[in-house]
């Protein structure tokens, strides 16, 4: 037996920061098994020395494959295995839309990684997307369900989507979402939400994403309107109006060290306004959230903060320092946190995907001309483009780089295979690899395993003391322990979801225990 190369052993700490000073954390990164053990254990478990472990305990950890008696290359195998049941059950089958009415933007935002579009002149950047070309991509979509992909919802991008002047083009495309009973999302800067008043009354709206920089005149001075107009404001009573309608909103805040003092003024503000009012949804209002981000600039700007920053910024605005109720906030902590506490729900084994974004999993972002992208820091560059709408026919029509960015996935990126942040990580963000190596389909490790690791240790350390169950999650590794040799050649081999389906359902993975 030995400790599992996918092992990360981590401290149980509170919501006040103190570490457990008697027991320890295990994830297994491709099992997805977390586990609390005494501290003595953790200590001879990351020495290796297995033989010191009460046999109850190795039992229990080799069930769970945190110890495993299968080498290296058969503990790989595994980790292939789930990803690729991953991607055909789930990733594969779907189709992440976003529909880009314009290009055009009513904001100037500084720090905007869309200003370039700006060089393409006003008759490119204002064009609006033709009803042809919004009855295509609907075509399209029809036909692609037809072939057995999920559309699970139609997101309206920009530039800004909510323009005055492009109400016919959103209520097109409306109708047809609406008409084929697809959700409708919006990221939109949300000064004119109040101009698509009857849309978000009519249409299926979900979510609305709506940034912001601050209170008043902070906000102001960083999201510009390109008239020079006051947005903070009316913003405000947008937000209060798509809630009022059922739709949920949330709020992202932009932080740098120029504005880092909203941190306390943003969430007393929204107090005042009633947005955070509790049991307002239980009224027909829709659900509001915020966290703060930071701001996408280069690092060495003197305003930068990192991620760890903005948190660090948002523990010291409270005055109980509340360090889980402050990742709650945090933008790219939060997102950790919610797969965390999804899994230890033990409804269902843990949702393990070696994809790091949707940009690998099915996104596909259409602009005003028809062509399509996977990501949104690639618009407007007809290179990295992966198809286009082909309007004549109503079909999407796909190139090679398609196939390329569907491959660019911890289970294909050969440093990732053996990494125990396989499935936490999934090669990182490409667009961060190709700015470090001037390559987009090589992995990139950032900051994940720092803010995976911080957010993995106090959700864990909550979970626990509200469950008091040591195996806080369900394990992929009983389950597989169980596939004979026909099975799993079957799961390695065939590309039938049916038939993936009916295996892993004889195997007991669907029946939320292991």
């Amino acid at each position: 037996m030995r400790v599992s190369t996918y092992e990360i052993i981590l401290p149980l700490i509170d919501r006040n920061g103190s570490e457990s000073q008697e027991h320890a954390l295990l994830a297994n990164g491709i099992y997805g098994a977390f586990d609390v053990i005494p501290k003595e254990a953790a200590s001879k478990i990351a020495a290796g020395d297995i033989a010191a472990l009460a046999p109850a305990l190795q039992e229990r950890l080799l069930r769970r494959g945190h110890i495993t008696n299968k080498d290296a290359a058969a503990e790989r195998d595994d980790a292939l295995l789930i990803a690729r049941l991953s991607a055909k059950l789930v990733t594969d089958p779907r189709i992440v839309l976003f529909v880009m009415p314009t290009y055009d933007c009513n904001f100037r935002c500084p720090y905007c990684f869309e200003r370039k579009r700006l060089r393409h002149g006003p008759e490119w950047l204002s064009k609006t997307m033709a009803p042809e070309m919004v009855e295509a991509i609907f075509q399209a979509v029809e036909h692609e369900r037809k072939r057995g992909r999920h559309i699970e919802s139609c997101t309206l991008f920009g530039g800004e989507p909510f323009l005055k002047e492009n109400f016919a083009a959103v209520q097109k495309i409306c109708q047809r979402a609406g008409a084929l009973g697809i959700p409708l999302n919006a990221i939109t800067n949300g000064y004119e939400i109040d101009c698509f008043r009857e849309l978000l009354e009519q249409y299926p709206f979900r979510n609305l994403k709506i940034a912001v920089d601050g209170t008043g005149a902070a906000h102001d001075r960083h999201r510009r309107h390109k008239d020079g107009l006051p947005t903070y404001a009316r913003i405000m009573d947008n937000i209060a109006l798509a809630l009022s309608k059922g739709v949920d909103v949330t709020l992202r805040i932009n932080i740098n060290r120029e504005n880092v003092g909203e941190i306390k003024k943003l969430p007393e503000d929204l107090a005042a306004r009633g947005l955070m009012e509790p049991g307002k949804d239980a009224k027909g209002w829709g659900t509001f959230e915020y966290s703060f981000k930071a701001v996408e600039e280069a690092d060495t700007l003197p305003t930068h903060m990192s991620e760890g920053e903005v948190l660090q910024a948002i523990i010291a605005a409270d005055p109980v320092k509340d360090e889980l109720q402050a990742l709650e906030h945090e933008s790219l902590y939060v997102n950790a946190a919610v797969g965390l506490r999804r899994a230890m729900t033990k409804k269902q084994l843990p949702y393990l995907t070696a994809g790091h974004c949707n940009a690998v999993k099915g996104k596909a972002i259409i602009d005003p001309y028809g062509e399509i992208f996977p990501c949104a820091y690639l618009l407007d560059d007809a290179r990295e483009g992966i198809g286009y709408v082909d309007e004549a026919e109503g079909r999407f029509l796909y190139n090679f780089r398609k196939a390329k960015w569907d491959a660019r996935t911890g289970d294909i990126l050969k440093p990732c295979q053996s990494c125990p942040y396989i499935f936490f990580c999934g090669g990182g963000c490409a667009m961060k690899a190709k700015k470090a190596e001037g390559n987009p389909f090589r992995h990139h490790c950032g900051n994940i395993r720092e803010i995976w690791d911080y957010t993995a240790a106090r959700v864990a350390a909550d979970e626990w003391a509200k469950r008091g169950n040591e195996e806080l999650t369900l394990s992929y590794a009983e389950p597989l322990s169980r596939l004979s040799a026909s099975q799993q050649e079957r799961l390695c081999t065939t590309n039938s979801r049916k038939e993936i389906f009916a295996t892993l359902l004889a195997l007991g993975f669907f029946e939320g225990k292991t």
